[in-house]
């Protein structure tokens, strides 16, 4: 991992870490809490997303990340796959 990517991953830990901080402060306003959670909840989610296809571009195949997310690789697929994708 290069210098400027592992600078990316610890800006955005400090933004995950800052919103469950807020997700978790019940003198917040719930709205204010529930955003924060959306926050973080976006930001795993794109992070995933960029790990998925880091694994299919390493030849991990659906059904070994099926096995890791703990669904049927159709699902996976559906969830993270290309419609350009026949290859299987």
């Amino acid at each position: 991992m290069g210098s400027r990517r592992i600078q990316e991953v610890s800006a955005n830990r400090t933004r995950l870490d800052h919103c469950l901080v807020q997700a978790a402060d019940e003198a917040l306003p719930i709205e204010g809490r529930l955003a924060a959670v959306n926050i973080a909840r976006q930001y795993l989610e794109a992070m995933t997303r960029e790990m998925v296809t880091e694994a299919r571009e390493a030849g991990q195949s659906w059904e070994d990340l099926a096995d890791v997310f703990g669904t049927s690789a159709q699902n996976l697929k559906a969830r993270f796959g290309s419609y350009r994708e026949y290859d299987d």
